[in-house]
């Protein structure tokens, strides 16, 4: 049976020890972790299809001199000193799960993104779920989901995420249940030192900053974020809609229904006692849904507004030939890259050398092409986002 490794060889991800040669190594440093979780593969040969000449040069003489150090008795110069092979991400400690004093992001590209950002005249904020995972609400925790939700495992549940898509619910009093419970706790959710930082830095450039994320859970409001600087392509946790989706107005507001249906949840199961708190369409009667963009129902009319307003600062404020932009990036990930990752990308391509992405992720996921970083386009930062923030706006508000 044939086992293949892989390494995108697309995408270069930031801060490691040097530049375009070590990210060249980084297939090699797949395959050395591979091997060592499995002692027993009977693998005796592993090809690796270089693209350039240049490649596979660099690849013969790692592979020579890896060989040489292995061969070598213990003491023997051949032996010591570093791997020149160069670890995966799976090998850092912010990897594994484990706390960090602050993250990999002591380099180069920290202090270029820093530079960038000083000398824009115009900022994006494109936000996903890593920035929301960085501030503790985290649709991947089961420790999180445990905490909140303990009523909900009991049908499989695990974490926020896995309630995506899920239409086994035994009634609809326990669908909204969840529902109320997840709202209420989103609508409580304390306020963040990160998110703070980010928008008093927003401020600053006044009309000429704009937030767009795909983060459907209200936390740049909740923070004090004005709303004509955001957009919410995905939907928003604010709206609720009809699920059959029978005209364009069929949407309440949830803050008063949430609001109203946390003392009609159950203590143990949290499914939701009085029936009648349970929204309904006030035009078809059908059931209703949180308005966001999971299904071909999703009502986008109440965002209308806040796509016609990106759009007018994408087409005016970015388009200007005299001035610069700077797309900063936060936990944005490969789940829906249509959303935000790819048009980031797009962006910056068709900017003409005025839009610049920096790309704040962890692990493999921060990684940006390779031709918009050459290029003096792209940096990207792996690291803890709000330690990163932190890092990239502490000493401008010390200013």
């Amino acid at each position: 049976m044939a086992e293949r490794l892989s390494q995108s060889a697309a995408y270069r991800p930031a801060c490691s020890r040097s530049r375009r040669e070590t990210r060249r190594l980084l297939p090699l440093g797949a395959v050395r972790d591979w091997f060592e979780h499995r002692e027993a593969a009977t693998i005796t040969d592993v090809i690796f299809d270089t693209f350039t000449d240049a490649d596979h040069a660099l690849y013969k003489d790692i592979l020579a001199s890896t060989a040489a150090a292995a061969s070598a008795p213990d003491g023997d110069a051949a032996g010591t000193g570093p791997s020149p092979i160069p670890p995966t991400s799976e090998h850092l400690p912010h990897a594994r799960g484990q706390a960090q004093s602050s993250p990999t992001v002591q380099c180069d590209s920290l202090e270029r993104a820093r530079q960038w950002l000083e000398s824009a005249d115009a900022v994006v904020v494109s936000a996903g779920a890593g920035l929301s995972a960085s501030d503790g609400l985290d649709y991947t925790s089961p420790a999180l989901f445990a905490k909140h939700f303990p009523g909900f495992l009991k049908y499989g549940l695990t974490t926020l995420y896995s309630v995506f898509g899920f239409d086994r619910w035994p009634g609809e009093r326990v669908r909204w249940g969840y529902y109320f419970t997840h709202l209420g706790m989103v609508a409580s959710w304390p306020r963040s030192t990160t998110y703070g930082t980010l928008i008093s830095w927003l401020e600053r450039f006044g009309e000429k900053a704009h937030v767009r994320t795909s983060n459907a859970d209200g936390l740049f409001i909740a923070n004090g974020l004005a709303r004509e600087r955001l957009s919410t392509p995905q939907g928003s946790y604010s709206v609720f809609q009809c699920l059959a989706n029978c005209r364009p107005e069929a949407t309440v507001p949830s803050a008063p229904l949430v609001a109203d249906a946390q003392s009609s949840l159950e203590p143990t199961s949290q499914s939701l006692a009085d029936a009648n708190k349970m929204p309904i369409c006030r035009f078809c009667g059908a059931k209703m849904m949180v308005c966001v963009r999971a299904g071909g129902w999703f009502n986008e009319t109440p965002f209308e507004e806040e796509e016609m307003r990106w759009k007018e600062f994408r087409d005016k404020v970015m388009a200007r030939r005299d001035k610069t932009t700077v797309i900063l990036e936060l936990g944005v990930g490969m789940s829906t890259p249509g959303v935000l990752r790819w048009p980031d990308e797009d962006l910056v391509v068709r900017g003409g050398g005025r839009v610049k992405l920096v790309r704040v992720g962890m692990g493999p996921e921060a990684a940006v092409p390779w031709e918009l970083e050459d290029a003096g386009l792209a940096t990207s930062i792996d690291g803890d986002i709000s330690t990163v923030v932190r890092e990239l706006f502490s000493e401008t508000d010390e200013r």
